[in-house]
């Protein structure tokens, strides 16, 4: 609805039945646009910590970049809220099982066509992945800030922010910092697709 209001809205997601969800990160709440129009809020007595990304997959769980406490938080079709990756108030880099890995001011996150979920783990300058296990890893960034093309894992980001996934599988990055767009393709390259740097 117009007359319904928001505080910093930071990030937007669209789920396959239309709904749209929106993290408020002034706020700090899980907004939802319904097909008609109609604005509620997602567990309204939950907050957020700075809700900067946002996702929902392909069962309509919704999923939550917390750039405050550096975890990603779920929100079930029940309505429970819960911590499916990271460590409440820990920043860090460490890959592996998605409740024990570590996250630096997680933002842009999209899934892929089978469901894996890929975040712009922003401060770390990397891109990360949580597979269909629930592990963690990194595809894509070398952990140092920069703009250098290459292989994945050796090629440079610089705060990357906002981050989608094709049907196809490939993977594009806002990368803030650099002020460019990256591709990541299926060979696992990086290369920049626009923007100067300038």
């Amino acid at each position: 609805s117009t007359t319904s209001t928001f505080n910093r809205p930071y990030s937007i997601a669209v789920s396959l039945l239309g709904d749209i969800y929106v993290g408020e990160s002034g706020n700090k709440k899980i907004r939802k646009i319904d097909t008609f129009g109609n604005v509620s809020t997602l567990a309204p007595d939950i907050t957020f910590g700075d809700p900067n990304g946002i996702a929902v997959d392909s069962s309509g769980n919704v999923f939550v970049a917390e750039h405050g406490t550096h975890t990603i938080r779920k929100i079930d079709n029940s309505g429970n809220v819960t911590v499916y990756a990271g460590v409440t108030g820990m920043t860090g880099n460490s890959n592996g099982v998605r409740t024990e890995a570590t996250f630096n001011n997680p933002r842009g996150m999209a899934f892929d066509s089978v469901g894996n979920l890929f975040i712009a783990d922003t401060s770390n300058h990397l891109i990360r992945k949580i597979n269909l296990s629930g592990n963690v890893t990194t595809i894509a960034g070398s952990g140092n800030s920069g703009s250098t093309d290459g292989p994945a894992l050796s090629a440079k980001f610089n705060s990357p922010m906002g981050l989608l996934v094709d049907s196809l599988g490939i993977i594009y990055v806002a990368d803030t910092g650099g002020r460019k767009i990256r591709k990541i393709d299926l060979s696992q390259n990086v290369t920049t697709i626009a923007g100067s740097g300038s």
